[in-house]
């Protein structure tokens, strides 16, 4: 479970570095963005300044609110495309990562985790355990240590067996047998558990310090 704790730890690394340069770029362009459109409207003022004297005061007036009106719109509008972006990146960059991890020396570990993961998710006393052709070996080798670790760590007696039927994707997919119930430890469906985890993370980190 270190080994998992550690791996977990340097994907969301990654993830962060990633989403922290294109943060830094999207910000860049919405500031030029509205720094151009505070401009364009100074200028407007300036121009009606020119004006008569009454006039002018009312156009100010009505300018300033709607200014600020549009600039609050601008910088609303750039914020969420900046979290909707790097939200975007991070989820490609940890699939891409989780891809890579196969060709790892501790793939097998990974395995090994996420198999321990949905068995005790499951609560079954034997269960099927499914993959993608890519990740069999390596749930393979790691059937055996993951059963040895949930006897240790929980008393819990579970039979679990490589079953010949595929699943897309990465990672496993935990079968009760007969099959009535199964808990998927996917990539898949380990990032749409880790959704909103990952948006606070990143929100927090990269989006409100940068605020601050």
């Amino acid at each position: 479970m270190r080994d998992q704790l550690t791996a977990d730890s340097e994907l969301l690394r990654n993830m962060l570095r990633t989403a922290q340069e294109e943060a830094d770029v999207i910000r860049s362009d919405a500031e030029k963005s509205v720094a151009e459109r505070r401009r364009g409207l100074e200028r407007r003022i300036a121009e009606i300044r020119g004006a008569a004297e009454q006039r002018v005061e009312e156009e100010i007036r009505s300018l300033d609110g709607r200014t600020e009106a549009t600039v609050a719109l601008l910088m609303k509008r750039a914020r969420l495309r900046l979290e909707d972006r790097i939200y975007h990146v991070v989820d490609l960059r940890a699939r891409e990562e989780c891809r890579g991890l196969r060709s790892a020396p501790g793939y097998a570990d990974i395995m090994r985790a996420w198999i321990v993961e949905a068995a005790r998710g499951l609560e079954a006393a034997q269960a099927d355990v499914l993959c993608p052709p890519e990740d069999r070996e390596a749930v393979r080798q790691a059937l055996p240590a993951a059963m040895d670790e949930l006897r240790r760590d929980r008393g819990q007696e579970i039979a679990l067996r490589l079953a010949d039927a595929p699943v897309s994707g990465q990672g496993v997919v935990l079968r009760n047998s007969p099959p009535t119930v199964a808990f998927s430890n996917t990539v898949d469906d380990r990032m749409r558990r880790f959704a909103g985890r990952m948006r606070e993370i990143v929100f927090r980190t990269l989006i409100e310090e940068n605020d601050g």
